[in-house]
């Protein structure tokens, strides 16, 4: 099991490039969203802008998200993810003093359950919202590819070395 050192490792380069773009146009989304309405509004004002201008921009966004927990094979119960974009990217909103340490484990499980690579929690609090903005990995799920996308071509060299 990788520890979290490494996962702050993970480079960008990595990621499917599909789903870089995916993240860089919600990243950007959201940026309009804090420009338009500024920080302190509810956590929800921010969540319906948000799934405007993702779909101002094309993406499909899908709100409120049940995920479930399964339990050696049972089904124990469902966690709600605040969206899903593209079906590939978890977003989490929070309009908090701080996002903490279990916010970020709490989406960590998210993406364990779902088989993804990355998620985003964006805290529309801070006055810039780059500040309150938090890139998850799941270090399980790095090499992950949008569906029916090809694999990248075996130009770059085999990645298995990673202390970067």
């Amino acid at each position: 099991m990788e520890t979290e050192a490494a996962v702050k490792h993970v480079r960008i380069s990595e990621l499917d490039q599909a789903i870089e773009r995916v993240v860089h146009d919600v990243i950007g989304a959201a940026i309009e969203v804090h420009s338009e309405l500024g920080p302190g509004l509810l956590e929800g004002i921010y969540e319906d802008a948000l799934e405007i201008e993702l779909s101002l921009r094309g993406l499909k966004v899908e709100r409120q998200v049940f995920m479930p927990v399964v339990y050696k094979g049972r089904r124990v119960r469902d966690q709600r993810m605040d969206m899903l974009v593209e079906r590939c990217l978890i977003v989490e909103n929070k309009c908090a003093k701080a996002v903490s340490d279990g916010e970020k484990q709490q989406l960590r499980s998210y993406l364990r359950a779902a088989g993804l690579p990355l998620g985003l929690i964006f805290n529309f609090r801070e006055a810039m919202l780059r500040d309150g903005l938090y890139r998850i990995y799941n270090e399980r799920a790095v090499h992950f590819r949008l569906p029916n996308q090809s694999p990248p071509s075996s130009s770059s060299g085999s990645a298995s070395s990673s202390s970067r």
